[in-house]
């Protein structure tokens, strides 16, 4: 299983390094998005509120 996820963590460090400026806190990116994620649900709820 190494070899299978290195060549494949190759090409998400270069995705992210197209997308993201953070590319120096890959770690921190990481946990950011979830974060986003989470907060998308939220709003998502708060937008639904809103409305009715």
């Amino acid at each position: 299983s190494s070899p299978s996820s290195s060549p494949l963590d190759l090409p998400l460090q270069k995705h992210y390094q197209g997308t993201s400026e953070l590319v120096k806190d890959d770690d921190d990116n990481e946990e950011d998005e979830e974060d986003e994620e989470e907060d998308d649900e939220i709003e998502e709820s708060l937008d639904s509120d809103s409305k009715s």
